[in-house]
């Protein structure tokens, strides 16, 4: 609980990952294979004006924080956007237009999500047309096989990434390249790690960590049965509780496992 660490702990973990990130041994990856339409807005979620005086853009905004982290580091982090079919070409030229944000475009590498056959719920394949099958992005979760598809996993290796911070595009609040998160992902040993903050009502809109068959994995809140949601242990805390905000850590090994 990064919240209840002494400051003493929470800085030494702090200059763990400020260490590796500063040996380069951390890339940032961002899903932003979306489209702003529940947000009422035309074109790719990443393009998207939240209303700051500034009228910064997601992308920008995320953007911001790395220059920021890789200013501290005294090494820029690697930058990895995971684009779709549909907002490709809009994604890498809204950053060309904007001078890639001050980043450096040698510092930012763009790939497309795979495209897998779309079904309705009986399991019929759709057509987009007469003699062609619809096809759409393959989420999130084909994230790992859309990069190393696309060559991003060898562009890794070539500058000597190990480990992957990855987010979503949706969160403006989002800590790039957390050295605190790095620094506990180190000393855990582990070859994955997930960021998560305790719910604050039964009903939050958010998925939730639980273990399936004693293996990790999130139930959706659209998922989740209301006993469960609503669930507390002794100490009065929820036990499905753990909210899942889109923010891992992965081995690069292991990324490429998967």
């Amino acid at each position: 609980d990064a919240a209840s660490l002494p400051a003493a702990e929470r800085e030494r973990l702090y200059r763990i990952g400020l260490n590796e990130l500063a040996a380069g041994r951390m890339a940032a990856l961002t899903m932003a294979g979306g489209q702003g339409t529940r947000l009422g807005h035309t074109g790719p979620k990443g393009t998207y004006d939240i209303g700051l005086p500034s009228h910064k853009s997601l992308f920008e905004i995320q953007c911001c924080g790395l220059k920021k982290i890789s200013e501290e580091a005294g090494r820029t982090v690697p930058w990895y956007i995971m684009t779709s079919r549909i907002n490709h070409d809009e994604t890498t030229a809204f950053f060309a237009a904007h001078d890639y944000f001050g980043y450096g475009r040698e510092n930012i590498y763009f790939f497309p999500q795979m495209m897998i056959p779309a079904m309705d719920r009986e399991g019929r394949l759709l057509l987009e047309n007469k003699y062609t099958v619809l096809k759409s992005p393959n989420g999130n979760g084909g994230l790992f096989a859309s990069l190393l598809q696309s060559g991003g996993i060898e562009d890794m290796r070539r500058r000597g990434v190990t480990r992957i911070f990855i987010c979503g595009i949706d969160n403006c609040l989002v800590k790039m390249a957390d050295p605190l998160f790095l620094g506990f992902f180190e000393e855990s040993g582990e070859k994955a790690a997930a960021k998560s903050f305790l719910k604050r009502t039964a009903d939050e809109k958010a998925g939730v960590f639980c273990k399936r068959g004693g293996a990790p994995c999130v139930i959706e809140y659209t998922e989740i049965p209301k006993a469960l949601a609503e669930q507390k242990d002794e100490q009065g805390t929820w036990v499905y509780g753990d909210t899942n905000v889109l923010n891992y850590i992965f081995e690069l090994d292991t990324a490429e496992r998967l």
